[in-house]
């Protein structure tokens, strides 16, 4: 699902089977103009992690609703640093 934003930024969400020690494999950006500002993942070798800016700290992962809730705070608080 790819959502889209007047204020010139978009995130995807993907959840597929497979991933850390739970059966989810996700990826959710928010990219501003090109540029990542957000993202939550966990690649293969990494586990749950997020990036905020050019930070990259580990994520406690614990389900899908709180990575929901979780991600759309952490969106609020980068265009409120705009």
């Amino acid at each position: 699902m790819t959502v889209l934003s007047p204020k010139s930024w978009f995130g995807k969400f993907l959840v597929r089977w497979g991933g850390s020690r739970h059966r989810f494999k996700y990826r959710l950006a928010l990219v501003r103009d090109g540029v990542c500002m957000l993202r939550y993942d966990n690649e293969a070798g990494k586990g749950d992690h997020r990036h905020f800016g050019n930070t990259e700290e580990r994520y406690a992962f614990t389900d899908t609703d709180t990575l929901l809730a979780d991600f759309w705070r952490d969106v609020a608080t980068a265009e409120a640093m705009k």
